[in-house]
């Protein structure tokens, strides 16, 4: 299966869940909405809506703004409009990446989504043309530190396993991206934590989540006996099951 359609096909099927499970992607949401100033902006596109919890933080700081919502799952859309107030707001259901944008905004924003772009830095090269002048873009992303303890576990047991989370940009490197588009841009870091009771549930989270991907490409190895060994490891080291989520914040201005 391409990358693509695996991330649309999990999303899918999470999204009944998603809401259950997206503690972390929610905090973030809340912090990256507080970054926002309120410029008037009054026409807004958000990209990897979701299940619209950032989209219902951006109704309610901008009233008055028609926002589109963007999402490559038509699954997760429709939960996005069982909860959401319809009125000034426009559902696409696409690939963020190669969708052709009839129209300019004052403000495209994102939450915890730009992580799983294959080309950002093409993509934003095209974000930077739709933005009307003196646009913005806003969004917060997830970076290769997240799940740092569940790599080490991996990699203890698996030896050359990784993460999907392991291949997510780094600051410098998303730092290098923007300001090819963005001169006028900042880049914060706030990491989060959770923890749960069990390596298992933990995992479970991640399923419904889409955090950081579990890429182990031999399926029957998860079996009892492996994430039973692989918890006695994470509780060697850690003490307890916590994992650990780095996210970057990006303001920029054209």
């Amino acid at each position: 299966m391409k990358t693509k359609d695996r991330i649309r096909s999990n999303f899918s099927a999470a999204a009944p869940y998603y809401d259950q499970y997206s503690l972390i992607q929610n905090k973030a949401a809340c912090d990256l909405i507080s970054k926002i100033k309120d410029n008037g902006f009054l026409k807004i596109l958000d990209i990897g809506c979701g299940t619209g919890n950032f989209t219902k933080y951006l109704q309610e700081k901008f009233p008055k703004a028609k926002i589109t919502a963007l999402d490559i799952s038509k699954e997760m859309v429709a939960q996005a409009k069982d909860k959401l107030n319809l009125g000034s707001l426009d559902f696409i259901v696409a690939d963020a990446q190669d969708h052709c944008f009839k129209e300019k905004f004052d403000l495209i924003s994102s939450n915890v989504s730009f992580q799983w772009f294959k080309n950002l830095d093409k993509t934003l090269a095209g974000y930077n043309k739709i933005l009307n002048s003196q646009g913005s873009i806003m969004f917060s992303i997830f970076g290769p530190d997240t799940f740092s303890e569940l790599q080490f576990t991996y990699n203890q047991y698996f030896k050359e396993s990784r993460l999907d989370a392991s291949n997510f940009l780094s600051k410098e490197n998303l730092k290098a991206i923007i300001k090819k588009y963005f001169p006028d841009f900042k880049v914060e870091e706030k990491n989060y934590q959770q923890n749960f009771d069990s390596l298992l549930k933990l995992l479970k989270n991640i399923t419904y989540t889409g955090a950081g991907g579990l890429s182990l490409k031999n399926k029957k190895l998860w079996t009892h006996k492996t994430i039973s060994k692989l918890e006695e490891i994470y509780l060697k080291k850690f003490k307890t099951i916590k994992a650990s989520y780095q996210v970057f914040f990006v303001r920029a201005r054209r």
